[in-house]
């Protein structure tokens, strides 16, 4: 609920925000490689405004020295 008031009133407005419905479009593909090498994780959705979090068994994975987040696009 948003209310205003002036010198002259007071109003009131109610504003009910709705869940954007997301879209996977491009899943997160399993991945082997040698110790020695980078993995590339990718996903795509279908809004580019959308940020996401990543997450290997239940815990948010953080940036790092070994790890780098990019988000591009979509």
């Amino acid at each position: 609920m948003y209310h205003a008031w002036t010198n002259g009133g007071h109003t009131k407005g109610e504003l009910e925000v709705e869940e954007k419905q997301l879209q996977v479009l491009q899943d997160i593909a399993d991945l082997t490689v040698k110790a020695s090498e980078q993995a590339l994780f990718k996903c795509e959705v279908s809004d580019d405004k959308v940020t996401g979090k990543w997450y290997k068994d239940g815990v948010e994975v953080m940036p790092s020295e070994r790890i780098k987040m990019t988000h591009e696009g979509r």
